[in-house]
């Protein structure tokens, strides 16, 4: 008995000291899973912090785009109302080069109108005068041939007042014309 009582007492000292072993090889186990979970505890920290500091600068960047973008919105609608400016600002001009065209087109048709009676004035004047100038030619030969006579000389007084009233009439109608 004493002897199963002494092997009882070994074997629990080698259980013991397996358990020591086993709870030193525990320890050493928890010591460095401690220092696992450290470093892993330090690395997560230094991963937030970078995932944070990522995150902020995608932000700002995201908000500094969406600046620009809204920029680029404004000076879009802006340059879309410099268009429409400038097309409605074309419109008035081509209206109004239309409606100047029509002015010269008829001022032109105006001035052939004119030219055309001033043509045929100038032709009536011209005619008149060469007329006026054979009456006066007519008239130097009458009196010239009737110049001595006393019946020469009735024709020719009433020929000089027949050749006023012509001359005036003529002179009357031009001037008016001229008008």
């Amino acid at each position: 008995a004493e002897v199963a009582e002494q092997l009882a007492r070994d074997r629990a000292g080698e259980v013991e000291a397996r358990l020591a072993g086993k709870d030193k090889d525990l320890q050493a186990e928890r010591l460095r899973v401690a220092k696992v979970q450290a470093q892993l505890q330090q690395l997560n920290q230094e991963e937030d912090r970078r995932f944070v500091s990522r995150t902020q600068d995608l932000r700002h960047q995201l908000d500094a785009s969406r600046d620009m973008l809204r920029q680029g919105d404004e000076t879009i609608r802006g340059l879309e109302r410099e268009i429409a400016s400038f097309k409605q600002s074309l419109d008035d001009l081509e209206r109004q080069h239309s409606e100047l065209q029509r002015e010269l087109d008829a001022s032109l048709d105006t001035v052939a109108r004119r030219d055309v009676t001033v043509e045929a004035l100038q032709t009536k004047v011209r005619h008149r005068n060469e007329l006026l100038l054979r009456m006066q030619q007519s008239h130097d030969v009458l009196t010239f041939q009737l110049g001595h006579c006393s019946f020469g000389r009735r024709l020719l007084a009433a020929d000089a007042r027949w050749m006023r009233v012509l001359t005036g009439a003529a002179a009357a109608t031009v001037g008016a014309r001229r008008m």
